[in-house]
């Protein structure tokens, strides 16, 4: 499973040793760029966003359109601009195991 956020929030990850959800990050602090556009994030049912997001693939159509290096211009939602992304990879079958894993 992947977690993929930008290098800014990546270091944050690692400084904390743990994964927040969306809520809970902004509510620290810690969440220092968003991944997602307002207008996805939006369209979100409200229980997800205390959850914490893990993909079966690293490169969801989402972060297609806002990682990398590019011209502003170029970006289909520049307020979830990802310049440099992080993939955190885990064991799948460890994760899914868990209590509480939805």
């Amino acid at each position: 499973l992947y977690h993929v956020t930008d290098v800014r929030n990546a270091a944050s990850i690692l400084a904390m040793g743990r994964l927040l959800c969306h809520d809970e990050a902004v509510r620290v602090g810690v969440r220092r760029t968003a991944s997602a556009a307002a207008e996805i994030m939006g369209e979100t049912r409200d229980w997800v966003h205390g959850c914490v997001r893990l993909y079966f693939r690293p490169r969801t159509p989402t972060f297609y359109q806002n990682e990398g290096l590019r011209p502003v211009a170029q970006l289909e939602w520049p307020e979830a601009y990802c310049p440099v992304p992080v993939a955190f990879v885990f064991d799948a079958v460890s994760v899914l195991g868990m209590r509480g894993v939805q």
